[in-house]
């Protein structure tokens, strides 16, 4: 019972990061230069249409400084069409814990019933 426990688990941490989505900032230029929380990570749009995930960003004068693939990396912020911040949404991750809670009970009575199919043998 302890390793079911144990995979089950495993399996729901699996699935913690489809909790998240990116969303767009409305104000990237004052939302990176002092956010109440510091923003970790960021999908950013250049006007060449190229995107890329940057760590750590940050507004530094007429740049957006950060980290990029473990290299310090700046970018002109008149390059820059679009910042978008990845977020938890707290529906989707309770939807998720009482979606496996519930399987799990399911689950859990679909055993006892195909082991016991008489109650009164049990």
């Amino acid at each position: 019972m302890r390793s079911t426990r144990f995979v089950a688990a495993v399996l729901l941490a699996a699935f913690l990061p489809a909790c998240t989505s990116y969303q767009v900032m409305a104000d990237p230029a004052s939302g990176l230069q002092a956010p109440p929380k510091p923003v970790k990570e960021a999908r950013v749009t250049l006007k060449n249409g190229s995107v890329f995930e940057l760590d750590s960003p940050r507004v530094d004068g007429d740049s957006l400084r950060g980290t990029l693939e473990g290299q310090a990396t700046s970018v002109a912020w008149a390059d820059v069409t679009g910042v978008e911040v990845r977020k938890t949404s707290a529906v989707k991750t309770t939807a998720l814990v009482l979606g496996v809670g519930l399987f799990a009970v399911a689950a859990g009575a679909a055993i006892a019933v195909a082991n016991c199919p008489d109650i009164s043998d049990c």
